[in-house]
């Protein structure tokens, strides 16, 4: 056989497999499939699998058959491929629900697929929108479709519930250090704008390969290469790489600086000593380092981060408070007994009211007292309200405390983006059963701001729970002078599934952002601290009762791009792929489209 026969041969044969031919003559089967599981390569590019080459990748079938398909068709499709993606991504939904919500196997299974096909709408609105273009303007296909992903995704950041940002295809590229820090150049933005253009250059290098446009002359590798949008793929990549050699470089200095103090951690009470490997800035070679390293060091904070391993199913019982107080003041003292600057409790370590006067709370400030060292603890407030109109009697905050070596109050931040379902229930006569999840203390209220902290002269600022992952809440605090920031919360929630590793990873994106360290602390791990560099160190591993001794080189740091425009990218990304809609909604008489 001829090889030109054999060539076309295969081409037929990949064909058929990819179900292109059917996708044309109308069966959705095999690409309703083929997106599902590009989807599923998606979820596995984020923890805890953490496979990051996949996000460049997966979203290519969504793309290719999107340019092919009518619009209610794209919407099945990308409605598909968010399943695909959201499902395996979120499956611990479940287990809070039936743990923590009281809700059966059945139910907890129904409120999770409830959740994940809402956030399956916005790939489906993505798909929708890329299709028209497609299907109006197909000369911009390409070019629109990391817009139009960019534009849909500062929806889902901002719309339901306050916005739910969790698991933005930048968190993939966590692992990869280098490729994250452009982050404080364009935010998470950039970087999903980045790995969607890939992924065109790579839908639009398969069609160019196997479905050439019919008398389109050259070889498969020159109809690849001469593709717009792979050009655009490589300079982008190359260009945001070329940029993280050079941020790498230039906060080399903060890594010695932690390694020159000694960051380390120790074990306490419960578990043995030691920790995860590859723990805090342990130093590799031994070498003395450089005199900004060790300038950097003299002016480090160390902080003392207690896990202490609280199971969720108990932390609230009336009879286990004194038993969690006991806890944390055994891991307090070891802390004291290192030597450190801070002593850093989790989210809602003290399980009862602190504004109210009780034996508790006069036993918790008399062991902060006998420390002598400053303590930032979280605890929730109750306060009465007086004269409510709506008969409201009191408000219930998600509270940290800086506490002084006299157990004087210093400081307090009300916890702001509270946590749907989980501190609060919207629209709680259609939601009843959620009621559980907000535990004995009942539903929080909202905190007023950022609240400023300062500790040896170097403003911090506390960031609760999973606002960690809303960028403008760190943009807020760096604007207002934090040096660093502590992120304190309770992931005992999640037990040991990968929320836990997927929350962790998300912090490291605020830390390049803003390029303000932060230190974690977490009730049952992951507990450790961020350098600039968005590098992860983590401490303890989950479950782990700990102390986690970390060093922080804390100075004020210039604001970066993102921190002084705030989301202008994203914005301006979502502006562009409205004008594209536009314009392909837009058809001037005679001009008609490919429909």
């Amino acid at each position: 056989m001829p090889s030109g026969d054999a060539g076309t041969s295969r081409t037929v044969a990949i064909r058929r497999v990819m179900g292109w031919s059917e996708v044309r003559a109308g069966s959705l089967t095999a690409c309703t499939v083929v997106v599902v599981a590009g989807g599923v390569l998606l979820s596995f590019s984020l923890p805890k699998l953490a496979i990051p080459w996949l996000a460049y990748v997966g979203l290519a079938p969504l793309l290719l058959f999107c340019r092919r398909a009518t619009g209610l068709r794209s919407l099945w499709l990308g409605w598909a491929c968010g399943m695909g993606f959201y499902l395996p991504l979120l499956y611990w939904v479940v287990l809070v629900m039936e743990q923590y919500g009281g809700l059966p196997r059945l139910a907890s299974l129904l409120v999770t697929l409830l959740l994940t096909a809402y956030l399956a709408c916005y790939p489906a609105l993505f798909a929708f929108f890329a299709s028209l273009v497609a299907r109006r303007r197909e000369a911009w296909y390409w070019g629109a479709t990391p817009f139009l992903w960019v534009g849909v995704e500062v929806g889902r950041a901002h719309a339901v519930f306050g916005g739910f940002p969790w698991g933005e295809l930048a968190y993939s590229q966590v692992p990869w250090p280098l490729l994250i820090q452009s982050a404080d150049l364009f935010g998470t933005a950039g970087l999903n704008l980045l790995l969607v253009t890939v992924n065109g250059a790579v839908a639009a290098s398969l069609e160019a390969w196997f479905f050439p446009a019919w008398g389109e002359a050259g070889s498969r590798w020159w109809r690849v290469l001469r593709q717009p949008v792979t050009l655009a793929a490589v300079l982008l990549f190359l260009g945001n790489a070329a940029y993280g050699v050079v941020q790498w470089s230039a906060y080399a200095p903060e890594r010695q600086a932690a390694e020159a103090r000694g960051t380390g951690q120790t074990a306490a009470a419960a578990t043995a000593a030691g920790g995860i490997a590859g723990g805090l800035g342990q130093s590799g070679s031994g070498d003395t380092p450089p005199a900004t390293a060790r300038r950097a060091a003299a002016g480090a904070l160390r902080l003392g981060i207690l896990q202490g391993s609280v199971p969720q199913g108990i932390k609230w019982e009336r009879s286990y408070r004194e038993a969690t107080l006991d806890i944390y003041e055994t891991l307090s003292r070891q802390a004291r007994a290192a030597g450190v600057d801070l002593v850093v409790w989790p989210e809602t370590a003290l399980p009862f009211d602190f504004a109210a006067e009780s034996a508790l709370r006069r036993r918790f400030l008399e062991g902060v007292r006998e420390s002598a060292t400053p303590t930032v603890v979280g605890a929730p407030t109750v306060e009465a309200v007086a004269g409510a109109a709506s008969g409201e009697s009191s408000r219930v905050f998600n509270s940290a405390y800086l506490l002084s070596p006299r157990a004087e109050v210093l400081g307090r931040y009300d916890k702001q983006h509270l946590v749907p379902f989980g501190e609060y229930v919207p629209f709680s006569w259609l939601f009843k059963f959620a009621s559980n999840l907000t535990g004995e203390i009942g539903a929080f209220t909202p905190g007023a701001g950022v609240a400023m902290m300062e500790l040896r002269g170097h403003p911090f600022a506390v960031l609760i729970c999973f606002e960690i992952i809303f960028p403008e809440l760190a943009r807020a605090a760096a604007r207002q002078g934090a040096e660093f920031f502590l992120n304190l919360t309770n992931d005992a929630w999640f037990g040991r599934t990968s929320a836990p590793y997927q929350h962790w990873a998300m912090a490291s994106l605020r830390a390049v952002e803003t390029r303000r360290p932060i230190a974690r602390a977490a009730n049952t791990g992951i507990s450790g601290w961020i350098d600039r560099r968005g590098g992860l160190h983590a401490g303890a591993g989950l479950f782990e009762r700990a102390v986690v001794r970390v060093t922080i080189p804390p100075r004020h740091t210039p604001l970066t791009f993102y921190v002084r425009l705030g989301y202008l990218f994203g914005w301006l990304c979502a502006a562009v792929a409205l004008g594209f809609v536009l314009a392909a909604l837009w058809r001037p008489r005679g001009v008609s489209g490919r429909r």
